[in-house]
């Protein structure tokens, strides 16, 4: 009995598709092709049959369907992997939910005749099917897209990790159990068969709350993918269009996120050949980095984009020039004039390095325990680890190779003004940032040793506060003491608007000690053209 090595495909509309066969065939005829080497399980027919996009992309329309999505790439994308032999498709994906709350069908394993039901009977069918043929099914790997109305559920967003884990530890645990199947993994370095997850499409056209719940639920998907247990690896979506539905992604984008699949499940090493060193700088931190400085008393040249200071927008999923009011801010809408360190940074990065980087990272309000690379779903897995990633990407897409020279951290105020916070919990957050930074620049094949990292000493003029204060201080302290590269700029002294958040003239003065203190470290930064306002 030979096995059939099979890719589970599923989702909601997005993995299904939306776009039509004639888009399909005005990126490259070639493409609506009949694949004599990828076979789809058809279950109106019910067969077995050569996938033939725009005739059978689409089995879970009962209704004939010319839509496609990411299968029609499956076989190329793995070729160079795998060369010889026929793929298998199982696919089920329809307009619906993870969540098991709201109108539409749910992915819940626990209801009775919810999709996951219905994609067990396509597989128990199919599987049947092979046998008749003589053979069974090998699943080796799932491609999932599933996100596209979760963000809306009050009741799912926030739980959405922990919904999705169910998801995959089921099927995980079902498959085997169905005639005819067994698991296996198209990449043996995986224990355990490796789920491919696209993540949400990015929606420019949106409000700011509901860009805040898709964050969070990519920062879920990042918690998963680093969880060694769980070998799900992210297929990032910040280059791909999404279509004019707003929701789901377009024909082009289809396309290339099939071609990813190969490259993300075999885990291909980026390549940075022919690309140019550029120097990223990541700023993270509370409300004093998201910033209280006020843009309308910026000089008028800071108010304008900063020509050869490139900062990641989330809000949009690229990288744009920097320019206070459009992209400066992070957890908070851009439109409400205020800015932190990051304009009057780049002005004088942009005198020393021939172009300037930046990722921003900001959530005011949080504690050292929400920023922990430990803590479940947070700052750290829904900003920074998903954010440096596509920016990278993006990088190396224009021919840029990144090597990380500053790293500004503004934690400890939120900690001394909760009472309830424990000052271990931020030595332990600020000594794992560095270490699981270099992890994350070294796996990209990136040089992190030049940095410096620069955190931020609360002021102690705190009130009514000030033995916590001086505890946080002394944590940061013990922190820097035992970090090569790392450093203290102290918070006193600075002008602010209520002894806390520094103000216009604050925020400038802040920027100058963080530009300082990787000037000292580096033994003074190259020469350039002169700040347009130091």
């Amino acid at each position: 009995m030979a096995q059939r090595r099979t890719v589970l495909v599923f989702g909601d509309e997005s993995a299904a598709g939306t776009r039509s066969l004639a888009e399909l065939t005005a990126i490259e005829p070639n493409l609506a092709s009949e694949q004599d080497d990828c076979l789809i399980w058809n279950p109106n027919a019910p067969a077995w049959q050569n996938l033939r996009p725009g005739v059978n992309t689409d089995p879970s329309s009962v209704a004939p369907s010319d839509r496609w999505g990411p299968e029609v790439r499956l076989r190329e994308s793995i070729r160079a992997q795998v060369p010889g032999g026929r793929l298998f498709v199982v696919k089920h994906a329809k307009d619906s939910t993870l969540a098991h709350t709201g109108s539409k069908p749910s992915w819940s394993p626990h209801i009775a005749g919810s999709c996951f039901a219905e994609l067990v009977t396509a597989i128990t069918n199919a599987a049947a099917a092979a046998a008749a043929a003589g053979d069974s099914l090998r699943i080796e790997a799932f491609f999932v897209s599933l996100f596209t109305d979760d963000f809306k559920l009050a009741e799912a967003y926030l739980a959405y990790g922990a919904n999705f884990e169910t998801l995959i530890s089921a099927l995980r645990r079902v498959v085997p159990t169905i005639p005819h199947c067994a698991l296996g993994s198209l990449n043996p370095s995986f224990s355990a068969i490796p789920a491919v997850v696209v993540e949400p499409a990015y929606k420019t056209r949106i409000a700011q709350d509901v860009q805040w719940k898709l964050t969070l639920g990519r920062g879920a998907l990042t918690r998963l993918s680093q969880d060694l247990f769980q070998d799900i690896r992210i297929l990032r979506s910040s280059a791909f269009a999404a279509a004019k539905d707003n929701r789901t992604f377009d024909a082009a984008a289809m396309v290339a996120i099939g071609d990813a699949f190969g490259p993300t499940v075999f885990e291909t090493p980026p390549s940075w050949n022919g690309a140019a060193e550029a120097d990223l700088a990541i700023l993270m931190g509370d409300s004093i980095c998201e910033g209280t400085g006020f843009n309308s008393q910026l000089p008028e040249p800071l108010r304008n984009a900063l020509a050869g200071v490139n900062i990641w927008n989330d809000k949009v999923g690229g990288i744009q020039t920097l320019q206070a009011g459009v992209n400066n801010q992070t957890t908070l809408d851009p439109g409400g004039g205020l800015h932190g360190i990051e304009i009057r940074l780049g002005d004088l990065l942009r005198g020393s390095f021939p172009s300037v980087w930046l990722l921003k990272t900001a959530a005011p309000g949080s504690t050292s325990e929400l920023w922990h690379p430990n803590t479940d779903r947070f700052f750290w897995h829904a900003m920074v680890v998903p954010w440096l990633r596509n920016m990278l990407d993006q990088m190396r897409s224009a021919r840029k190779k990144p090597r990380l020279r500053l790293v500004s951290v503004c934690l400890g105020t939120n900690d001394v003004l909760n009472g309830r916070v424990d000052f271990a919990e931020l030595r332990s957050c600020l000594r794992q940032i560095p270490e699981r930074l270099r992890v994350l620049f070294a796996e990209q094949g990136l040089s992190s040793e030049e940095c410096r990292f620069v955190f931020a000493l609360p002021a102690a003029t705190i009130s009514p506060a000030a033995p916590r204060v001086m505890a946080a201080r002394q944590a940061i302290a013990e922190v820097i003491a035992a970090l090569a590269n790392a450093t203290s700029v102290d918070l006193n002294g600075i002008p602010t608007l209520e002894n806390i958040h520094p103000n216009t003239e604050g925020t400038a003065a802040y920027a100058r000690l963080v530009f300082k203190a990787l000037a000292d470290h580096s033994g003074g930064v190259p020469g350039g053209p002169a700040p347009v306002h130091p």
